[in-house]
């Protein structure tokens, strides 16, 4: 019996359990037991039980040892303790001096073989974790996966059907333990059976194992997490996190997960943007995060002591770890969960496109699963001029034109399969996607014929793209009109069942346009890249017209996302995609690369372009009390992905540096303390460094900027201090639009001037006071195609954040805009006068919201108490941009901000008067309702709404009220006694 053998402790150094001595276990270190599994699964599976992790300030190395391991010997190894690098009176041991190595042995497996185990189905492959021999370890070393190791080989085929027969409730209640509600809700989905893969990899996460798993897109990924999460809340009454990485996919999952929480009466909420109750209230929870929410969370709950309630933490697109500045966040936010609570939180990654999964899995303490399964087939083709190739790049047809102008055969590939199937083409930007849909409806037109004309070309298609679902398409166009669509585009291209989606377009377009994809009332939808990684819309067909997104090469990962998209689940029985490079004499050698070569590993954030961000991985450690000094900061940093990553000498020194930008620069303070001295003045080798926090410190940390845009907030809410325009709104706008990632081009400069010369003295006068120079404005009207908003620049090789007079001018042009959309200024008024797009001023509205509540966390912590006031009172206007007195309306179903404005010039002034009125009435009184039937129906939609808002505001009110009867009542018991 595997339960009897002794297990062997995993360590790079060969160190076993028996022999271990206590004072040198790493901190993680903990006892692996064998998991009580049905006996098919026992050779596969080992549980790790661990407690919370207490700091060890100190602990003894020798400075050569050798260990070697007692069962599986291997090659003996040495190390000695290089020299402290930071300042002669701190202690650093030779474990915190190779941190990284010392943890990366931790609770990790060392190298796996392969002990088969006979299903009762089919032979099946699992892998329980051995030591290995030693190898040598590069600077991206692909370490090994903890344990228990789930590496299944999936099967060889594309389709890969259920392992049982039994329905999805009784498979749920066996497998999972989870009540039959769930199962009947995942029936009315259209969920019947899971498949094998989730079958076999439900059992593990059943167990609170922390597991990585890899699946090709659209391979069912989402479902056992989703299930584990339900597990965690129902069962284990605690709360899980579901972090996802875009507002779009978390308001979708949210309303998803939301079935079964009025089934249940289970909280399930959404955290993004202004959503989400803050901080989390107490008791069992679905949070649906978006990265920058659940990184607040986390610290929310770790600074109230409340870690214990989390039981569960999901990362959907685990891979975005290496994203700039949000994979920073993740990564800083996953690696506190595995340092303060290792094991204890069950971590559930998934990705389609991270081809290092051992080595992320290693990092997280978790087991892996990996597996080929995807359930439609997909077929990936390059078009080269007319021939269609494989990805050996051997020619498999050619293509013939169906229309004079489709000189790249765009057309053609698409009346293959339209309209009986979809099409996604990905462009290489926003312009592009606009200008592709433009030409195919001009080519569909001279085939079906426009405005009563006759057609002048043959139908290649397979119907009538103008007939096919002719009465939605109508439908569809009167949506977009009323949610204020005034582009004359879409009168010309949705007829023919085309469309566009990027930035450009606000949110309701862009879910109006979604939706119809979706129902494939449009067949054709041309978007940016962006898409390939946003809301599920898979299509029979993509193509990817270009090798590029703007003007850099898209990656072998991104490549395959886009890809991923082709072929949809239970209505596709195969997805085709095409890449089309626009040079192919000049692209060859890229798109060999992309069809034919292994994805590019996922790399920590801090190696690359936010290497800077060290500093805030380090001001964490402090501010949120997880270490203050430098061997804990060490220990901690040793947690990360980065310190896998990088030579532990290499991140050493940047913990140095980062510590001495942040005394330098006042977020931090280092005092000294006396260590076991029993002298009135102790020696240097006595004496301890520790690290405090300065206002501006915690101030930085609450607001999750990063140190560098600290600085920059920190001199300018000084100045605004001492003397603010409160006449207007411009000023504090200005203040909330963020420091970087401006919606500007070229032309905004000419545009900036143009309305500067027009301004009134008011705003004038606000220019002057936060740095505007008229000069600086004309000098860029002149030179605008040279004017770039860089946000880091390269500095004696050191990447640094640059912020300089353009960014201010662009901030001030942003607040203009900003001004007037919360004084309700038409977006359609504000988009031509400014010459932006309306989803991009949507997209700035939102992020002011944002920044303005982290301006709000920064004045709080610097005591700043009348700013904070101010930006508390602006928040939810830039939430929704409406003036003050409408805010209340908002938060009514059914209610936007037309329909607010509407509500309160009929005379409703509060929600409780909108609730007490009478169906009716409100047809009557209030404008925009549309016809008498439709007006009064609507209206009692809104009164209804209005009702439950009440009633839910009411509860909280009494829980609120609860909960302090209660902490009054244990206040007097504690008194009482004394």
């Amino acid at each position: 019996m595997l339960g009897a053998r002794k297990r062997a402790y995993p360590h790079s150094m060969g160190v076993s359990e028996e022999n271990l001595d206590p004072n040198l276990i790493p901190p993680h270190h903990t006892t692996l037991k064998h998991a009580d599994l049905d006996p098919s699964l026992e050779e596969a599976f080992f549980a790790t039980q661990t407690t919370e992790y207490q700091p060890q300030p100190h602990l003894p190395f020798d400075q050569n040892f050798t260990y070697q391991t007692k069962s599986h010997p291997q090659p003996t190894r040495t190390i000695t303790t290089p020299p402290p690098s930071y300042r002669p009176n701190v202690r650093y041991d030779l474990l915190l001096r190779d941190a990284s190595k010392a943890n990366r042995s931790t609770n990790i497996s060392s190298k796996l073989t392969s002990t088969p185990v006979q299903n009762q189905k089919q032979s099946r492959t699992l892998s329980h974790p051995i030591p290995s021999p030693q190898r040598k370890t590069s600077k991206l070393a692909h370490h090994h996966p903890s344990t228990p190791n789930l590496a299944l080989p999936g099967p060889s085929g594309h389709r890969n059907p259920p392992a049982t027969a039994s329905s999805i409730i009784r498979t749920l209640h066996d497998l999972c333990g989870l009540p039959q509600e769930i199962g009947k809700i995942y029936e009315e989905k259209g969920i019947h059976k899971l498949y094998q893969w989730q079958e076999e990899c439900l059992p593990f996460l059943k167990q609170g194992t922390s597991v990585v798993y890899s699946l090709p897109t659209s391979g069912g990924k989402t479902l056992p997490a989703e299930l584990q999460l339900l597990r965690c809340s129902l069962l284990q009454q605690k709360k899980a996190l579901f972090v996802l990485p875009f507002i779009s996919i978390v308001a979708e999952k949210a309303e998803s997960l939301s079935r079964f929480s009025n089934q249940l009466t289970d909280s399930v909420e959404a955290y993004y943007s202004h959503m989400g109750k803050m901080p989390v209230p107490p008791g069992k929870q679905i949070m649906v995060a978006t990265i920058e929410k659940a990184f607040a969370i986390v610290n929310h709950m770790i600074e109230e002591k409340r870690l214990d309630e989390l039981g569960c933490v999901v990362v959907d697109e685990l891979h975005m770890v290496g994203d700039g500045d949000r994979g920073v966040l993740l990564e800083i936010m996953l690696s506190k969960l595995v340092y303060l609570r290792p094991g204890a939180i069950q971590i559930i990654g998934m990705s389609a496109t991270a081809p290092n999964i051992e080595e992320i899995a290693y990092w997280l303490r978790a087991g892996e699963y990996t597996s080929p399964f995807r359930p439609v087939p997909l077929h990936e083709y390059v078009k080269i001029g007319p021939s269609i190739m494989d990805n050996s790049m051997k020619e498999v047809r050619r293509l013939v034109p169906v229309h004079p102008n489709d000189r790249d055969h765009l057309l053609a590939l698409c009346s293959e399969v339209c309209p009986t199937h979809s099409v996604i083409i990905f462009c290489s930007s926003k312009d592009q996607t606009t200008k592709c849909a433009d030409d195919l409806y001009r080519m569909m037109a001279s085939i079906f014929g426009q405005n009563g004309q006759n057609p002048t070309h043959q139908n290649p298609f397979q119907a009538d793209m103008l007939e096919y679902k002719k009465a939605d398409k109508a439908i569809l166009l009167s949506n977009l009109k009323s949610v204020g669509s005034k582009d004359s585009i879409w009168d010309r291209i949705i007829p023919y069942g085309v469309a566009f989606h990027n930035s450009s377009l606000t949110s309701e377009e862009r879910e109006l346009i979604e939706q119809g994809f979706s129902d494939r009332v449009l067949t054709v939808l041309t978007s940016t890249t962006t898409l390939s990684a946003g809301v599920n819309l898979p299509a029979r067909r993509v193509i990817i017209r270009g090798i590029k997104t703007g003007i850099e090469n898209i990656t072998a990962r991104v490549y395959k996302q886009m890809c991923g998209r082709a072929g949809r689940a239970g209505m596709d029985d195969y997805g085709e995609s095409f890449l089309m490079p626009m040079n192919p004499k000049q692209d060859t050698a890229h798109v060999k690369r992309l069809v034919s070569s292994p994805m590019e590993p996922v790399l920590s954030s801090l190696k690359g372009a936010c290497s800077h961000a060290i500093k805030r991985i380090v001001l964490d450690s402090v501010c949120g009390g997880i270490a203050n000094t430098f061997t804990g900061i060490a220990t901690f940093l040793s947690c990360t992905l980065i310190a896998q990553q990088i030579d532990a000498e290499v991140w050493t020194a940047k913990i140095t540096a980062a510590l001495d930008y942040l005394i330098s620069q006042g977020f931090l303070v280092v005092l000294v303390h006396a260590e076991g001295s029993h002298h009135a003045l102790p020696s240097p080798e006595e004496q301890l460094e520790t690290f405090d926090a300065t206002p501006l410190g915690h101030a930085c940390y609450k607001s999750t900027l990063s140190p560098e845009e600290a600085i920059v907030l920190h001199a300018e809410l000084n100045k605004a201090n001492q003397g603010m325009v409160l006449s207007d709104d411009l000023h504090l706008c200005y203040l909330t639009v963020p420091l970087f990632d401006l919606p500007l081009d070229a032309t905004t400069w000419q545009c900036l001037y143009r309305i500067y010369e027009g301004l009134p003295d008011i705003h004038r006068k606000i220019a002057d006071m936060v740095g505007v120079s008229p000069g600086q404005m004309f000098n860029n009207s002149e030179m605008c195609d040279r004017v770039t908003l860089r946000r880091n620049e390269v500095k004696n090789d050191v990447l640094v954040t640059r912020y300089d007079s353009n960014h201010v001018c662009a901030r001030f042009f942003g607040a203009l805009a900003l001004s007037e959309l919360i004084q309700e200024t038409p977006i359609e008024a504000v988009s031509a006068k400014y010459g932006l797009p309306r989803g991009s001023l949507e997209n700035l509205r939102k992020s002011a919201a944002t920044y303005a509540r982290m301006v709000m966390n920064f004045c709080n912590k610097m005591g700043w108490v009348f700013l904070e006031a101010l930006l508390q009172k602006y928040c939810p206007r830039f939430d929704h941009g409406v003036k003050e007195e409408i805010v209340p309306f908002m938060d009514i179903p059914r209610v936007g901000n037309i329909r607010a404005r509407h509500l309160w010039n009929a005379g409703y002034r509060s929600i409780k008067e909108i609730a007490l009125a009478k169906a009716p009435d409100m047809a009557r009184k209030v404008r925009g309702l549309g016809p008498p039937n439709v007006a009064e129906r609507l209206a009692g939609w809104i009164i209804r709404g209005a009702g439950e808002l009440l009633e839910k505001q009411n509860l909280e009110m009494r829980k609120q009220l609860q909960a302090t009867l209660e902490l009054e009542a244990e206040l007097h018991a504690r008194i009482a006694p004394s």
